[in-house]
């Protein structure tokens, strides 16, 4: 269905607005840490802009995400982190959309399937993971009965970690 772009200005506005607001905010916090950090904003033509992001993410040491609204954000939106996760292979610090936390970094889920993208993250974060009080290793691994390919199960790559930590 075809929708004309002025219907879209209010929509585009509001969401223009919520990105000063943080980036205000990132630029604040950043500014006062003694980081490198940077702030990017695109513009997306589709409504997931998980690939966007993903690209973005090629680049960075560390990704920081803020987890969607399940009651409140779209479809779109809900899908970012998930993909995200699954195909940037870097480090990603997941934010939950509401609580308020004291700390955040010292308890780090790794999730592991065996693949090259999940063995990148799991070893570009080495530092973090080194740095943290708690590291707790989640694995899921698709076994085709027929195939030969072996598959690095979690229990290896903890054996592993537990030897450079």
């Amino acid at each position: 269905m075809y929708i004309p772009g002025e219907a879209l200005l209010p929509h585009k506005q509001y969401h223009l607005e919520q990105a000063l607001k943080i980036r205000a905010l990132f630029e604040k916090v950043t500014a006062g840490e003694g980081i490198s950090a940077e702030w990017r904003q695109e513009e997306s033509e589709l409504p997931n802009i998980s690939q966007n992001v993903i690209k973005s993410a090629h680049a960075a040491d560390l990704v920081i995400l803020g987890q969607a609204n399940e009651d409140k954000d779209d479809a779109n939106i809900r899908e970012v982190a998930g993909d995200v996760l699954m195909e940037c292979g870097r480090p990603v610090l997941l934010v939950p959309y509401s609580g308020t936390f004291a700390e955040i970094g010292y308890h780090i889920l790794v999730g592991w399937n065996g693949s090259w993208e999940s063995a990148r993250a799991v070893f570009d974060a080495l530092p973090f993971l080194k740095s943290v009080n708690q590291v707790h290793l989640h694995w899921a691994a698709l076994v085709q009965p027929d195939s030969e390919e072996k598959i690095i199960l979690g229990a290896d790559l903890a054996a592993t970690l537990a030897d450079m930590m």
